[in-house]
């Protein structure tokens, strides 16, 4: 059985954490989004949730960002 090398294997470590900054940044900009135009189904999509607000979603796209 081969194992797979240290460059795949951090190619492939690399490659997860930019889908995961990716996915990040779109989640969070679309809640920025809601804000901005005052839709509140994607503001609270889960029944009982308590909403994120503005300031938490764009630190979480900086986040993303700067990952």
């Amino acid at each position: 059985m081969m194992r797979p090398s240290h460059s795949q294997f951090a190619a492939t470590l690399r490659l997860l954490s930019r889908v995961a900054c990716i996915f990040v940044i779109l989640i969070n900009s679309l809640v920025l989004a809601a804000w901005i135009f005052d839709a509140l189904v994607t503001e609270r999509s889960i029944p009982g949730a308590v909403s994120i607000q503005a300031s938490t979603a764009l630190s979480f796209v900086l986040s993303g960002t700067a990952l």
